[in-house]
């Protein structure tokens, strides 16, 4: 899942700090490391997934594959995990 910045930690930034998002976005220092550029180095499979048409041309071959495989799971900027409490 890749929301191309720290999201959790820009979540607090946004409800405490006014927005001031230094040391988690490419603008204030931060930039994610190319997983998919990391696994391929290992020969490992990769898929980017970017929309919904996307997702669902591949994930019957993404399920199918008979080995290791990564899916960078392109969520944008601007997504946050919420976690519900059981």
């Amino acid at each position: 899942m890749n929301n191309h910045s720290y999201g959790a930690i820009k979540d607090y930034q946004d409800g405490n700090l006014d927005s001031r998002y230094f040391g988690t976005v490419p603008e204030y220092g931060y930039e994610a490391p190319d997983f998919i550029k990391i696994v391929e180095a290992y020969g490992i499979k990769t898929k980017v997934i970017n929309s919904h048409d996307a997702l669902s041309k591949n994930i019957r071959d993404i399920l199918a594959y008979d080995g290791p495989i990564v899916c960078d799971v392109d969520l944008g900027n601007d997504t946050f995990v919420v976690l519900d409490p059981v």
